[in-house]
């Protein structure tokens, strides 16, 4: 048997490129354990083993439930470098969804939601995970996501990617700029996320090829078979999270991980999954009954939030959902009725847009083409060519049943020969403008990239759905955002042109930039959140501003919670309120304190009045402070893990406000157990215990 320092080596359970993971006992502390060994090839290598050791280091930092817990490690050996991390009893996603279908893409979001927080955590403290792939994600027996293997990919050589025409490990995971051998950073994460929820969801990879740089051509170009092409009964809003994270330019990817995270929290709850960690053991001990039960759980609560979008005129979401009810339920009879109310209310506008479009055509034959007719006659009287006119008008009928139906798009094509400019409405045509061409556009949350590029991306406008209202954002550095919702209802052209008009910040003029003839723009700094002196000044906007109430989602009804530094009271007492009244368009600078916990500082902004505002909040633990007091220096672990030595002050990350740990005390002379003892830590005290 091969032993590896204290660890003996059961048998190997996986290898890449970078190492061999093997099932190992921990002699010391009578455990399993994971070992991940280096090649040797890498281990021969300084460099390659200081970097091991710093993300090493880096990574057994962290602690988050849905990260694997780094145990121990070493990378001074040029034969042997290796991490300890915790064995995990499961299967990978790989394991888990191979070869089953995925009926629902909501339970692509019920995964999703803890590996994209765990995700943030890490971000939060500048790791980069590099190699996210299905057989690097595990689920514990208990169905709770695992994210692995941290820091390691970027050491990877070459010569791993390819082998005789096959692609190995992840390159169909890669972000273009890692293809592209640009620098990488945390939205590199998000787009090979991306590739794994595309995955799951639509049983197949969004980029393949038979060799690897065919694959990297199609990833440089993100060219992939859209979610809803593939599972039509996907929500529109679940494919666009998968299609944004897919975006080539991390610019257009959702801005963090933190984001998406909070945002698939939201909906999850919005359609009654709320025990997240009950809902994932179920799904991992019986996939086929929890599909089965998933899809007539999800109708009521989704019929809730239909209602709900269409009072507050979100009309896009409301249809969203009414269509994913009847994929789920085609006789649904108040998603049918309200479906084809709202496809009648839409026809009797299109039908009228129909014969004032035709009038406006006529007209434009009679006082153009005829006077020119009238005068070649006059000019040419013998040599007379007739310019024959035709005009098309195809209009689909409104559909009459009400089962399964869907919102449907009234055609109208006109063309005449010689006649400039020829209007052609397929949907409705929308252009968008900018003074500052570098302005970032988006559509119901879609990026459509910045205004410059409009123009070739979308020469002849934008189509739009024949949906009833849009939310257009505009987003500039040096900006206010602006957002201005577009109701078809009440613009009946069939082309719409819409002007931004930015004030940005005036240039500040150096010394050295008269003398270089250059002047700089001063970015907006972000304010920070001070304990009670914050100040944030609000958005300067022309729209009207609108008011909401704001609550906090908290176990810890006690958290006291300040806005703009003034004191408000603790959370019970705003929840008796009914929530604190906010403004549209303004920022407002959100502390929360709590005793034992971290301060939690949010910045709280937001564009039209939803009713209602929330916030969840989550306390992260202060550490608990040990000091173990003895003749001699001894080597302390926690609850079977090495924490320090004694004499000194110990840091201990906490998961709850008090819990009891077992403490151990070896003799690093001889490795000896000298004594062990039960200890009560808490949030941010110090427990001192002293040894003989």
């Amino acid at each position: 048997m091969k032993i590896v320092g204290r660890y003996e080596i059961e048998r190997e359970l996986g290898r890449g490129g970078m190492s061999v993971v093997h099932l190992a006992y921990d002699t010391r502390l009578n455990r399993k354990v994971a070992i991940k060994i280096m090649h040797p090839h890498l281990a021969s290598r300084e460099e390659a083993r200081k970097r091991f050791l710093q993300e090493a280091k880096a990574i057994a930092r962290l602690k988050h439930p849905n990260i694997l817990e780094v145990y121990d490690y070493e990378a001074t050996d040029a034969q042997t470098s290796y991490i300890v991390s915790e064995y995990i009893d499961g299967v990978t996603i790989r394991q888990f969804f191979e070869g089953k279908t995925v009926n629902h893409a909501e339970i692509m979001a019920l995964i999703a939601y803890p590996i994209f927080d765990a995700l943030a955590h890490a971000h939060e403290h500048k790791i980069i995970h590099r190699d996210i792939k299905p057989e690097n994600l595990m689920l514990r027996k208990n169905g709770t996501p695992v994210l692995m293997d941290f820091g390691i990919a970027h050491l990877i050589d070459a010569e791993t990617l390819t082998a005789t025409g096959a692609v190995i490990g992840s390159p169909a995971h890669m972000a273009p700029e890692v293809v592209n051998g640009e620098s990488l950073g945390f939205k590199s994460d998000i787009f090979s996320m991306g590739t794994v929820l595309y995955w799951i969801t639509c049983g197949v990879l969004p980029f393949t090829a038979s060799h690897p740089a065919a694959l990297f051509r199609k990833i440089l170009e993100c060219h992939y078979e859209p979610v809803q092409e593939i599972k039509p009964s996907t929500l529109k809003y679940l494919s666009r999270l998968i299609e944004s994270c897919l975006k080539r330019d991390p610019a257009d990817r959702p801005e963090s991980a933190m984001k998406i995270a909070a945002d698939l929290k939201s909906f999850l709850y919005e359609i009654g999954i709320t025990d997240i960690p009950a809902e994932l053991e179920w799904l991992y001990q019986d996939f086929d009954g929890y599909q089965e039960a998933l899809g007539n759980r999800m109708i009521p609560f989704y019929m809730a939030s239909a209602e709900n979008y269409i009072e507050k005129k979100s009309m896009a979401q409301g249809i969203d959902r009414l269509n994913r009810i009847l994929s789920l339920n085609p006789q649904h009879e108040e998603a049918n009725r309200l479906l084809e109310e709202l496809t009648s209310r839409e026809g009797y506008w299109k039908n009228g847009l129909f014969f004032v479009f035709l009038g406006l055509l006529a007209g434009l034959i009679l006082f153009f083409i005829l006077p020119a007719r009238e005068d070649q006659q006059k000019i040419q009287p013998q040599n007379i060519t007739m310019t024959k006119e035709k005009i098309t008008k195809t209009e689909k009928s409104q559909p009459t049943q009400a089962s399964t139906t869907q919102i449907n798009t009234t055609q109208i094509n006109t063309t005449q020969a010689n006649l400039t400019p020829t209007i052609k409405t397929k949907n409705r045509i929308l252009n968008l403008k900018s003074n500052l061409t570098d302005t970032e556009i988006f559509i119901d949350q879609q990026a459509y990239g910045k205004a410059f590029e409009l123009n070739s991306r979308y020469p002849n406008g934008i189509s739009l759905e024949d949906l009833l209202s849009y939310e257009i954002l505009f987003k500039h550095p040096n900006c206010p955002e602006k957002s201005i919702v577009v109701d078809l209802t009440e613009h009946k052209e069939p082309i719409l042109s819409i002007r931004h008009t930015c004030i940005a910040k005036k240039a500040k003029v150096t010394l050295d930039s008269l003398k270089n003839n250059k002047t700089t723009i001063e970015p907006i700094k972000k304010k920070e959140i001070e304990n009670k002196e914050v100040k944030v000044s609000p958005k300067k906007t022309n729209m009207p501003q609108m008011e909401a109430k704001f609550k906090i989602n908290t176990r810890l009804k006690n958290a006291d919670v300040y806005l703009d530094g003034k004191y408000y009271g603790k959370v019970f007492e705003i929840e008796i309120k009914g929530g604190l009244p906010l403004l549209s368009h303004q920022e407002y600078g959100l502390l929360i304190k709590n005793e034992g916990c971290k301060d939690f500082k949010d910045q709280l902004y937001f564009e039209t009045a939803n009713g209602l505002i929330m916030r969840s909040y989550h306390c992260e633990h202060k550490p608990a402070k040990l000091k173990i007091t003895s003749p001699i220096e001894l080597d302390v672990y926690v609850d079977n893990k090495p924490m320090g030595k004694s004499n000194q002050e110990i840091l201990i990350d906490m998961n709850d406000f008090s819990a009891k740990a077992k403490v151990m005390l070896f003799n690093p002379m001889n490795n000896v157990l000298k004594t062990q003892f039960e200890v009560k830590l808490d949030a941010d005290k110090l427990t001192q215990r002293n040894i003989n």
